[in-house]
């Protein structure tokens, strides 16, 4: 109970003093509040990733709390819209027999931000990404792994997809 009260303490005294988390953007440019996402285009031969990203860069824009998500273009400021140019799997370790050890997930994407009014690009930008999994014998549970990969790049491009636009570039 005090290591819980230390830490409220030490959480109220940081955020009274002015300070506060780094990192996040808390608003898109150009005045942009309402966001229409479409669901990102598939360009590889690997399925589902487009539904892992749009879901993952859903779930990133929702942190911003001045922006809200809109399910039709109409509706919105603006619109992102996206594809996921590559995706491959590449032995990333081996071990002293030349067995791959470790694999890494890389995935490239392209996405746009358009104004709605007047169909002006705002951003548009390509990221890439990747993460690593461990190889495993069993063949199910290296798929899993794989899969928990994809989810780990889908998040790390959402991030890096929300600061660019954020930045303004």
């Amino acid at each position: 109970m005090r290591r819980r009260l230390t830490v409220f303490s030490l959480l109220l005294f940081l955020t009274a003093c002015g300070y506060g988390l780094v990192g996040a953007p808390d608003r898109l440019p150009h005045g942009i509040q309402t966001l229409h996402v479409a669901l990102f285009e598939n360009r590889t031969t690997e399925p589902y990733l487009e539904n892992v990203i749009t879901q993952s860069v859903n779930q990133r824009l929702l942190r911003i709390p001045e922006l809200r998500l809109q399910t039709s273009v109409e509706n919105s400021d603006a619109s992102l819209s996206g594809s996921v140019l590559t995706y491959r799997i590449e032995a990333a370790a081996y071990d002293a027999l030349d067995r791959p050890q470790q694999y890494r997930v890389v995935m490239q994407i392209e996405a746009q931000l358009q104004r709605t009014s007047d169909g002006r690009i705002l951003w548009r930008g390509e990221l890439i990404r990747s993460a690593e999994y461990p190889a495993d014998n069993d063949l199910r549970r290296q798929a899993d792994f794989e899969t928990l990969a994809q989810y780990k790049v889908a998040e790390l491009l959402s991030t890096d997809l929300s600061y660019q636009m954020a930045a303004d570039f």
